[in-house]
């Protein structure tokens, strides 16, 4: 029975899916990113190194990069004797750090602003960098300096753009594995299409 064009397609984007989402593992950039932050001692909330329950990256870990459905679009072409013309990929995973954290990162524009103390006393307390006494004193410090200097950047989302495991590298490899896999799935029917095409020929 010959297939319809979305079935293909289906086909198609579980078998691309299934390699990215291996090259992803493999990769381990969130993995790489959560290991930056508990280096860097950036645990004071623990939401950064539980982008699962905090949203804090996106993807939450290296098995999801894929769950939204415009991440990875399938376009099949016309279908002639049962074999589509072509098959193609839109591969855009949606990845970033939220917000509340970007301006920790080098890609991140130098931002100078006056933050909330009281944010920052609690956050001294979490840290324990003063005793009771002297926390007020050290969040009026660090304020000031932020608001003069900017907020130090940090590595954090590096992983992002490394060279050999980064998004871009990653994609390429899962993508070129999972269109190789697709062309051997559709190969065979494309060659049984053009034999029976010519022995309809001698038939005649």
């Amino acid at each position: 029975m010959a297939r319809s064009p979305s079935q293909i397609a289906l086909t198609a984007r579980v078998i691309m899916i299934a390699s990215l989402t291996k090259e992803f593992r493999k990769s381990a950039i969130i993995s790489k990113i959560i290991n930056i932050a508990k280096n860097k001692g950036m645990v004071a909330t623990g939401d950064l190194t539980n982008p699962k329950g905090s949203k804090s990256i996106t993807p939450s870990s290296d098995d999801r990069w894929f769950i939204k459905r415009e991440s990875l679009q399938v376009f099949v072409g016309p279908i002639a004797y049962g074999v589509p013309s072509y098959i193609r990929f839109k591969i855009a995973p949606n990845y970033e750090i939220s917000k509340k954290y970007f301006y920790l990162t080098e890609q991140s524009d130098n931002k100078k602003w006056f933050p909330n103390v009281n944010r920052i006393q609690e956050w001294v307390k979490k840290k324990g960098i003063a005793n009771s006494q002297e926390t007020s004193k050290v969040a009026w410090a660090i304020a000031k300096s932020i608001a003069k200097r900017g907020i130090k950047k940090t590595n954090l989302a590096n992983p992002f753009f490394y060279k050999k495991t980064g998004v871009s590298a990653t994609i390429e490899r899962g993508a070129r594995r999972g269109m190789a896999r697709v062309s051997e799935l559709y190969r065979p029917l494309i060659i049984q299409q053009v034999d029976k095409s010519f022995s309809n020929i001698f038939e005649k």
